[in-house]
């Protein structure tokens, strides 16, 4: 965790109040529309000029997307996008611990309309498990019989059922026009992998972390600490207002700090106190009645 040595007053008492960090989430609709607008389209959707010869046709931009969620994906398209190429079914070809899936769903039955795109859930995958290696193929009329055919033999084989060339934009194995997916963040640099989970609430927060319930409902007889290095600050009421939202009473005594104290010209603002104060907030919501302590670590140690 990103962090440091914590900056208290001599009394122990009141923090410095300065402007805090604001972090805003991106809804998924917005990340996916983002993702699809034509300024995101990869460079080799360009037409590639050969030194002696003439240009060579751009590989496909297909405009496919998928979007984790509990325990499955949702696959995506927006119309518009794919509307040049003649299909019917599309396969979906991805690694989940180790092990290759084929997914085959049909475009009109299988593909709800949701806004401007169209979408399709994958299920039966699991939380918190990468999920990579995905791409997709396109099949033509009555290409559900051999998508089917093809993820059966890929399952026996061990193998994905579409393998993408993503200098051709074809299937490696019978040369259908496909398309390799990846994640829709970080915004600017996308991973080549996405990771189910659920909701979370602070239930499903605290099952994920294996939070024993009589810690949390017996707060006062457990103690909660966090660690910080790298000159890292916090300000108490960024606890306080995240406790308040969950409908959680303020601290009932004042952030315990401890280790290596900072040097009197550290400052706290929002360029120090933003990871420190969203470690306090998490752990204070977990176990909401256990006293807080903040353990400072000199970076120089």
């Amino acid at each position: 965790t990103p962090g440091a040595r914590a900056l208290h007053s001599t009394t122990g008492k009141g923090w410095p109040r300065t402007p805090k960090r604001r972090r805003r989430g991106r809804s998924v609709q917005s990340v996916v529309l983002e993702g699809l607008a034509p300024a995101s389209l990869p460079a080799s959707a360009a037409p590639i000029t050969l030194a002696a010869g003439p240009a060579v046709p751009p590989r496909p931009f297909l405009g496919f997307r998928v979007v984790p969620r509990s325990n499955g994906m949702v696959l995506s398209f927006r119309a518009p996008d794919n509307s040049s190429e003649s299909w019917q079914t599309v396969e979906i070809s991805l690694r989940t611990r180790g092990v290759f899936q084929t997914h085959a769903f049909r475009r009109h039955k299988d593909f709800t309309p949701n806004g401007p795109f169209h979408t399709a859930i994958i299920r039966g995958l699991y939380n918190l498990e990468r999920i990579d290696r995905m791409a997709v193929c396109l099949g033509g009329a009555g290409g559900a019989a051999s998508a089917e055919v093809a993820a059966a033999l890929s399952s026996a084989e061990g193998q994905p059922g579409c393998v993408c060339d993503m200098d051709t934009g074809l299937d490696v194995r019978v040369g259908r026009v496909c398309e390799q997916l990846g994640g829709l963040s970080p915004f600017r640099m996308p991973v080549d992998f996405v990771m189910p989970r659920s909701d979370q609430t602070l239930s499903a927060l605290r099952a994920d972390l294996a939070i024993q319930h009589e810690a949390y409902a017996e707060g006062p007889s457990a103690a909660v600490a966090v660690g910080e290095f790298n000159a890292e600050t916090f300000l108490q009421e960024d606890v306080d207002a995240l406790r308040e939202a969950y409908g959680l009473m303020s601290l009932s005594s004042d952030i315990r700090v401890a280790g290596t104290p900072a040097p009197a010209f550290e400052p706290v603002n929002d360029a120090t106190a933003g990871e420190g104060s969203l470690d306090l907030q998490v752990v204070s919501v977990l176990s909401p009645g256990a006293p807080l302590t903040w353990w400072s670590v000199s970076p120089f140690d």
